[in-house]
């Protein structure tokens, strides 16, 4: 089955903030704000986690501002609301991974 289109709005909206993340240095305090988990530190084994737990404060915080109320509206007008947010976030989280994905891809390409 096709993805939906809000599932795609999601995935692009998830690329988009998590490539505005900055790659946060091995050994730095998480703030605690964020640190859900309880980290506490960045690490090579929880740097993935880390970068997603930003990007995914930072795609929540902006749904406070316009001109996200146009893309909720959009949403709530939907013929299924409930579905389209659920498949809205399951596409920000993967567009999130994807994007992390990618920069370490690119970061270990350009190693070699």
């Amino acid at each position: 089955m096709a993805k939906s289109k809000w599932y795609a709005e999601g995935k692009s909206r998830g690329r988009s903030i998590a490539s505005w993340v900055d790659i946060p240095e091995i050994g730095s305090q998480i703030p605690r704000e964020l640190d859900w988990v309880g980290y506490g530190e960045v690490t090579a084994d929880n740097i993935r986690d880390v970068i997603e737990m930003i990007a995914l404060d930072g795609e929540s915080g902006s749904r406070d501002y316009s001109p996200f109320e146009v893309t909720a509206h959009a949403i709530n007008e939907s013929r299924d609301p409930d579905k389209a947010w659920s498949d809205f976030d399951e596409g920000i989280l993967a567009g999130v991974r994807k994007e992390i994905s990618s920069r370490f891809a690119r970061s270990r390409k350009r190693r070699r």
